[in-house]
């Protein structure tokens, strides 16, 4: 028997602070293909960029680097802004004013709220 310990496996050094976006072409496979299904391109109109899969922020899952820095992009021919609670690109009439959450999940909470008031209170009218 062999008494000799393996040197343990080396570890690739972590990068500080943010990585440089690859482009489409520099990226090692293309979009939706078996070897990296999760390289996406960066929706902006004429972005070459590539979307950081494994990102911290979800707002770099879906945009590169460079547009998530932005607050309205134009992807498809029209604004869009990214609300932070659909991780969703929505036109810019969805938001009011220089909010980063649209409006549906807004009004939705609203709902929600005044739901739990008046199921409060109509339990405080029956004890």
């Amino acid at each position: 028997m062999s008494d000799s310990v393996s040197p343990p496996p080396s570890k690739k050094p972590r990068s500080r602070g943010r990585a440089q976006n690859k482009t489409l072409e520099e990226s090692e496979a293309p979009y939706g293909s078996a070897a990296n299904p999760a390289v996406r391109p960066c929706p902006a109109a004429g972005c070459r960029s590539v979307c950081k899969p494994s990102s911290k922020t979800r707002k770099e899952r879906v945009l590169c680097v460079e547009h998530a820095e932005q607050p309205n992009v134009m992807v498809e021919g029209e604004m869009r802004r990214f609300c932070q609670v659909c991780y969703v690109l929505h036109r810019e009439n969805a938001f009011r004013g220089n909010n980063k959450t649209c409006d549906a999940v807004l009004e939705r909470k609203k709902m929600l709220r005044s739901q739990g008031l008046e199921a409060a209170a109509a339990a405080a009218a029956a004890a």
